[in-house]
């Protein structure tokens, strides 16, 4: 399939978005929806003119109701960064080493882990 895949997946891994993928052929259009369960992360179609995108608030009740199937994915694909507890969830997950790097090297504090929705 054909994918829009956001640049906001620190958690993300090859393998990860390869089983997506592997899911999403089987159907006309799919989405993965974040964690907090309004956005998409990952969307997809057979055809570039069904793709269809409508990113921003919402995305994934606009991408449901333009026939976009969710599909159920990891963690990591799941987890897109909008602010700091995000980033925060996604490092507990594991992140690359240059996300690594770039947290040292920036001092990011990150907020204290409390309950998380997954």
């Amino acid at each position: 399939p054909i994918a829009v895949v956001m640049g906001d997946l620190p958690a993300l891994t090859p393998h990860a978005l390869g089983e997506v993928l592997g899911v999403a052929g089987a159907s006309a259009r799919a989405m993965v929806v974040d964690r907090h369960g309004t956005g998409t992360t990952v969307l997809t179609s057979r055809s570039p003119h069904d793709l269809r995108p409508a990113f921003g608030r919402d995305s994934a009740a606009a991408h449901e109701a333009g026939g976009a199937r969710s599909i159920d994915a990891s963690a990591g694909v799941r987890c897109d960064v909008d602010d700091l507890e995000d980033l925060r969830h996604a490092s507990a997950l594991g992140v690359g080493p240059r996300t690594m790097a770039l947290l040292a090297d920036r001092s990011v504090v990150l907020p204290a882990a409390g309950p998380t929705a997954d």
